[in-house]
């Protein structure tokens, strides 16, 4: 393998790990889901959301 194969290879594995960041084993579905919440629920509601949670359990 060339210089340039292992360059390549190094510069892949480093833009895969930025795009997986810290969502790595999660499913798609917990991924949205986080990222929905993330942008419907206002910061001072969690506290409330995780109540109702809480209940539900």
């Amino acid at each position: 393998m060339s210089a340039e194969d292992r360059a390549d290879i190094s510069q892949l594995q480093s833009q895969v790990a930025t795009l997986i960041g810290t969502d790595a084993n999660k499913s798609v579905a917990t991924i949205v889901t986080e990222k929905v919440a993330e942008l419907l629920i206002p910061e001072d509601r969690k506290a409330d959301l995780d109540t109702l949670q809480e209940i539900a359990e």
